[in-house]
């Protein structure tokens, strides 16, 4: 089987005398690559609000929110404040 280096030399005309070159890696211990994937994903990651709805003794709905990174929990009135409130969220 045939490298590609040495199927390289070939498609470029490359005599066999020069030595296939050496690409050097920065090698990281794995403990410390292990931790850079880590912090990584956690800085990626957005907490996912909740939002649950609820009918009242009136047969009046009413919508609850909560968004996990602020703890905060807020009562709406209708579902188009609830996509208010999730656009104000995704603006931060």
């Amino acid at each position: 089987m045939k490298t590609k280096w040495t199927i390289y030399k070939e498609l470029e005309l490359i005599p066999n005398s020069v030595p296939e070159p050496q690409v050097a890696q920065l090698k990281l211990p794995l403990w410390l690559s292990n931790v850079g994937r880590t912090l990584t994903g956690a800085l990626r990651r957005r907490p996912t609000p909740h939002i649950w709805q609820s009918s009242g003794s009136k047969k009046k709905s009413q919508w609850y929110v909560y968004d996990p990174a602020t703890g905060r929990t807020t009562t709406l009135e209708s579902e188009a404040e609830v996509f208010c409130w999730l656009e104000h969220l995704s603006a931060r």
